[in-house]
């Protein structure tokens, strides 16, 4: 799977969700984004933290795809990080955040 998400437009969906003020324009702006850059690139979104937000934007049932984007990526980490580093990066809030949402909905 690819996902190519630019970080501006989905932390503006975001924000706008969390203000009541949701934009149809805004979300149609952003799927055609995904779909096109799917298309033309292999690069994978910005980080854990971007497709967390896309997931919150998108929903738990069309965004899960970013969610689980998210969880692969904090396990690839986890596997370079060992004692106090992996202690760090656990504890910081996105990271318990995906998890804790990860979490939820498969249990």
């Amino acid at each position: 799977m690819r996902i190519c998400l630019n970080q501006t437009e989905v932390l503006i969906a975001f924000a706008e969700k969390k203000l009541g003020q949701e934009d149809s324009n805004t979300l149609n702006k952003l799927k055609k984004h995904i779909s096109e850059s799917n298309k033309t690139t292999k690069v994978l979104s910005r980080g854990f933290d971007t497709t967390y937000f896309a997931y919150q934007v998108f929903g738990k049932k069309k965004g899960e795809e970013y969610l689980k984007h998210s969880i692969d990526k904090i396990e690839k980490i986890k596997l370079n990080l060992k004692g106090e580093s992996l202690k760090t990066f656990l504890d910081s809030h996105y990271v318990r955040w995906i998890l804790k949402e990860w979490n939820q909905i498969n249990n």
